[in-house]
């Protein structure tokens, strides 16, 4: 697809992608309903995402990151997982998250600094929606859970 298109990935995310959202699509019907299942879904719809911009936002170090990379988009898909869990109940899809922000996270300081402030704010933004539904008891199927403008604000600037 990248070559067939003209458009090309030097670690092939695209194809990457592309081949997963259609395996699962065949596969599951758009279903996962395993933990490991939930890991390799999160790994192919978002960290595959972070695989391809890695050598945009950290194009000296970008090898040494991807470990890292993969566990903060399986971390932000979880997130959406937990978040959207009531929709998609009724659309019969289940998913079973786990914590990897930690993970995702412990290498912010070897990617360049003109990346580590939108890398750190997306993660900390995903990472209060996670507190947000941990703190409201997990009540994912009657409440859509999410971080407010101001909330936004207020964490935005204490990572300054």
């Amino acid at each position: 697809m990248e070559h067939a298109y003209g458009v090309f990935h030097p670690v092939g995310g695209v194809n990457q992608l592309s081949k997963a959202m259609a395996k699962v699509v065949q596969e599951h019907g758009g279903a996962i309903h395993l933990n490991q299942g939930v890991k390799l879904y999160s790994y192919h719809v978002a960290s595959t995402v972070g695989l391809m911009l890695l050598p945009i936002l950290a194009p000296k170090t970008h090898r040494e990151l991807e470990a890292d990379a993969i566990s903060l988009g399986i971390a932000m898909q979880i997130t959406n997982i937990l978040r959207d869990i009531g929709e998609d109940l009724e659309r019969k899809r289940v998913y079973l998250p786990k914590r990897f922000y930690e993970e995702g996270l412990q290498s912010l300081r070897k990617y360049p600094i003109s990346s580590q402030l939108p890398l750190k704010g997306a993660a900390h933004l995903y990472r209060a929606i996670l507190e947000k539904i941990r703190k409201e008891e997990y009540r994912v199927f009657t409440e859509k859970h999410y971080v407010t403008s101001l909330q936004k604000q207020t964490i935005l600037t204490s990572i300054l």
